[in-house]
């Protein structure tokens, strides 16, 4: 809002701007690239840039993209292929391309913790204030939901999170968005409980026929 406020809606003003301050600032362009994220989900990038954002932006734009990595809480291109099933023949390039151009408008589901309808069904406000609207309901995910540690998919809630697991709750306090980075990283690998409605364990072990075939949890 406030690069608007100062600037208009100009389109070649903001993109300007974005080039020559908002990438260097860290700020947020698009559901499929933040720069903090991009550093958080790959070290080895924040190291060879020094933590200068622009370049990690440069750096996505030349190899991460092609690389497949992630760069963003909301967006993955592996997740997003896995989740919709149609796109399963495209490559990197395509699915980011086909979100992009269609996904993000038509409320695809592009990360196991962040659906658009699901985030409006779970919270009353924002189905009010956004209804149908994905392009709303991912930015003020970004901007806001992860921080409130909202409900935002079938499977994730970051206060659940944190309630469920005592040894974030000593690490992260009430840093939600912390919490959320370290499910990603870490969390889904160690098969911890995400919400109140839906535990990892409980799943596969109830459902034995997908342990062998799923099975990405603790031996």
């Amino acid at each position: 809002p406030d690069v608007v406020n100062a600037l208009g809606s100009d389109s070649n003003v903001l993109m300007r701007h974005y080039l020559q301050y908002g990438a260097r600032d860290g700020r947020v362009a698009s559901p499929v690239f933040i720069a903090d994220d991009y550093f958080y989900y790959n070290p080895d990038v924040e190291k060879a840039c020094g933590g200068d954002k622009k370049a990690g932006y440069l750096h996505y734009i030349r190899y991460g993209m092609s690389e497949g990595r992630r760069a963003s809480k909301a967006f993955t291109p592996s997740e997003y292929q896995e989740l919709n099933s149609d796109l399963a023949n495209m490559s990197t390039i395509e699915l980011l391309n086909h979100f992009g151009n269609f996904g993000i408008f038509e409320g695809r589901q592009a990360s196991i913790v962040f659906n658009p309808s699901q985030y409006a069904a779970y919270n009353n406000d924002l189905r009010a204030a956004y209804g149908n609207d994905y392009v709303g309901l991912y930015n003020h995910f970004i901007a806001i939901g992860a921080k409130e540690g909202r409900k935002s998919s079938a499977v994730y809630c970051g206060a659940d999170y944190l309630k469920y697991n005592n040894d974030l709750k000593t690490a992260y306090g009430n840093d939600c968005a912390g919490a959320l980075n370290h499910f990603i990283l870490y969390g889904l690998k160690e098969s911890r409980r995400t919400c109140s409605t839906f535990d990892l364990l409980t799943y596969q072990r109830n459902n034995k026929d997908l342990t062998d075939a799923f099975w990405i949890g603790p031996s």
